[in-house]
Parts: structure tokens; sequence; C-alpha cells
């Protein structure tokens, strides 16, 4: 169908063609004009849920969360495959808005690793992953206290303790005392006085080795608690 066939469209049809379109039929239908640009970026056609990006010296590729979508480049000189990868990244979320959920880049790269856009964010799933591992004893042994911070918005509780099913603790207090005296002062720690750390409306679930973590959620900031008790 032409361009113009499209622009003739009455608004609901023309958002169902929209809709039905492949990702890839939509950004080459973007760049025809500023005006097709506007209309897909007005309708939210699609729903990118963020992009994931890896960077390595084979090939490289961007991918939609949400979406069955690849892009994907063969091998090419260092400094141009970064240049097209982080290009596409920035048109693609223009018409379809995300961040970088999830980001893996080679150590030949890490040098430039200051031009890749500060998007780059870690969700609630990703710290439910985490919380998983934790749970079946994968995770760090020694692990006393973890300070997890976005910079902006708010964790989504229900993903952050999705199926582990935890049960939800009132007041209790984490004395500092009872572990490592190194950390006492460390600046990842919340806010305590005489040793003492006050939890409030927490979660809490059993390792496999049957030690207590508890997880405090306080809007943009979670705080997970290992008792050894």
């Amino acid at each position: 169908m032409s361009t113009c066939h499209l622009e003739s469209l009455p608004f609901v049809p023309l958002c169902r063609l929209l809709k039905a379109m492949s990702i890839y039929n939509l950004v080459q239908l973007s760049r025809t004009s500023k005006l097709w640009k506007e209309e897909i970026q007005k309708m939210r056609v699609i729903q990118s849920g963020g992009y994931k990006i890896c960077i390595d010296e084979i090939g490289s590729s961007i991918e939609m969360s949400k979406q069955d979508c690849k892009f994907y480049w063969n091998r090419k000189e260092k400094s141009k495959l970064l240049g097209y990868v982080l290009g596409c990244y920035r048109y693609l979320s223009t018409i379809f808005p995300g961040g970088i959920n999830h980001l893996k880049i080679c150590p030949t790269h890490i040098s430039d690793f200051e031009k890749i856009p500060n998007e780059c964010q870690v969700l609630s799933i990703e710290v439910n992953g985490y919380l998983w591992d934790l749970k079946q004893g994968n995770g760090n042994e020694k692990l006393q206290i973890m300070t997890i911070q976005k910079e902006n918005g708010k964790w989504n509780e229900e993903e952050v303790i999705e199926g582990l099913n935890t049960y939800r603790v009132g007041k209790q207090i984490y004395y500092l005392e009872n572990y490592d005296s190194l950390i006492e002062s460390e600046d990842f720690l919340p806010y305590h006085s005489e040793n003492r750390i006050c939890i409030s409306d927490s979660y809490e679930f059993r390792r496999a080795d049957g030690i207590r973590c508890t997880i405090e959620i306080r809007y943009s900031t979670i705080q997970i608690f290992v008792c050894n008790q």
C-alpha cells in the first residue's frame, strides 16, 4: 500500500493497520517522512519493554524485551560497530520508547563504555531473579546487607517478590554488632543508630540452608538483610 493511500485512511483503521505491520516495516515507514515518524510515536503501536544490547567481537545485536524483534550486525571495525549499534538504539527508542534493560559488552569494548547511553537500568524482574538465586543458595554466602537503588521511579513490589513464597513481617531490628564490624561505617548501609537498623513492613523467606533473608522495599530503594539465625 502506498504512502498516499495510508494517509487517506481514517484514524481507527490506520491505527489497526499500523499495529498489524511488522516492526521492520514500521521502521521503514518512519523513515519516509517526519509525519509518519510522529504518527507512529503518537499511536504507541508497539511497546518495546526496553532493549537488550549485546556488543562482542563476533557480532552485535539489539532486541526488544517485549517483542520478537532482533537487529544484528556482523563483525565490523571496532570504531564503526559501536556507532552502528548506538545509532540504531537511539533511533528505535525515539519511535518505540524504552531504556536499556540489559547490556552485555565484551572486554575489548570496555574502554568505550562511557559512550553508551546511561539509560541502562536494573529491572524489578532482574532483582527477582537474583533473589531466586539467593534463596536456592547460589548467591554470595558471605552476603550480609545489600542495597539496590533506582535513580528514578518506584520498584514494582509484586515483580520483586514474585514466586519467592515470602511472608510479611512487621517492625524488627537488625543488630550490626552480631555481624562483621567492618561493614558498620559503609555508605551502602541504611540509616542506623547504636549499631541497630530498624526494619519495617518487610518480606522474608528462608534460604535452602535455612538462613532467614529479609527484603525491605521503600519506593526506589531495596534493602536485603541476611541473618545468621
